[in-house]
């Protein structure tokens, strides 16, 4: 039994401990989260669970085994460092900060060998998707990844504060770019436009390329389109994927000339419940997870590639933008 604290008991930090009542192999111990009304209910869901203001209070607790870091981004990297030096394990959601600079912190932390470190990139787990990358390994050559997400606003106000959230690209377009890390590679080069309508001074539409491997990945993103659209186009030498959907859907694919459709029901307990075992599996068995702490600094510093080639209105190298602080983190997290 995994003894598990979550910090934050919003959308993600709820979602995590309800489904966690249904893992045999973990118990909600404590919950911490700064408003009363979110205490009140963690209280409700979990009346033997210890609940907390801060989350200092619950990572000091040392009937807490692991922590869920389900807080707003700019408060990810302190808490994944106490944590760690507390002797926690860590699930960190995405994205790991608002910016890359806030990583610096990061050099001077030493996870122990003991201790699963894990980022929270939930499609690794869907069952869609990891169908999807099964016929991408069979169209060979891949070409072209194309993503196109139009959709609305976020009812949760600090995801629209740069400072807090570091803007859409930042918080919620990083699903998108783990998936080309995974199906792909990782990118030299992006060249991206960001643009604002909301007059937050951060971007909600944006268009981003990424060069990967001789491949080519973009995607089409937007908070303010008035309309919900989802669909991904990926083109290989043998051949074609079309998927209308995101968490589910249609797909359609084309292999050496012969087709075939699917179609997948909207799963989403399904995929946090499958990455929630990949964390308390890999607590039990001393293994590593199959998301990194690497991959969340690596798409961080892929994100601030596109800010910086926005700025600039031109293609910009993913190192480049990173300059030394960028190979120091991807050595010093190689393994983690």
């Amino acid at each position: 039994m995994v003894r598990i604290g979550i910090l934050g008991y919003g959308f993600m930090g709820s979602t995590h401990a309800r489904i966690l009542k249904t893992i045999s192999e973990a118990e909600v111990v404590a919950i911490a989260d700064p408003k009363p009304e979110a205490r009140k209910k963690a209280l409700r869901d979990f009346p033997t669970a210890k609940i907390y203001e801060t989350g200092d209070e619950l990572i000091k607790d040392n009937n807490v085994e692991a922590v869920i870091i389900a807080t707003p981004p700019n408060t990810h990297v302190d808490y994944l460092i106490m944590s760690v030096n507390e002797g926690k394990h860590v699930l960190v959601e995405k994205p790991l900060a608002p910016s890359f600079n806030h990583l610096k912190k990061l050099l001077d932390l030493e996870i122990p060998k003991n201790l699963v470190v894990m980022s929270g990139f939930s499609l690794r787990y869907h069952r869609m998707y990891i169908d999807i990358y099964e016929h991408v390994k069979k169209l060979g050559k891949t070409y072209i990844f194309h993503h196109t997400a139009l959709g609305g606003l976020p009812t949760n106000d600090w995801l629209l504060n740069p400072s807090i959230s570091g803007g859409m690209l930042n918080e919620n377009a990083v699903h998108i770019i783990y998936l080309f890390l995974w199906y792909l590679g990782e990118p030299e080069n992006v060249y991206a436009r960001l643009y604002g309508k909301t007059g937050r001074d951060m971007d909600d539409n944006l268009v981003l390329v990424t060069s990967i491997k001789g491949s080519t990945a973009s995607l089409l993103r937007s908070w303010t389109a008035g309309q919900v659209v989802r669909y991904y186009e990926i083109l290989g030498e043998k051949g074609s994927i079309h998927v209308d959907g995101y968490l589910g859907g249609k797909i359609s694919i084309v292999i050496n000339g012969f087709k075939k459709t699917y179609e997948y029901p909207t799963i989403v307990d399904e995929m946090y419940g499958e990455e929630l075992l990949d964390f308390i599996t890999s607590i039990k068995e001393k293994k590593k997870p199959k998301t990194s702490l690497r991959d969340a600094i690596l798409i961080q510093l892929i994100v601030e590639a596109a800010k910086k080639s926005s700025r600039e209105k031109k293609p910009v190298s993913v190192m480049e933008a990173g300059g030394e602080l960028a190979e120091a983190l991807l050595e010093k997290y190689r393994d983690k």
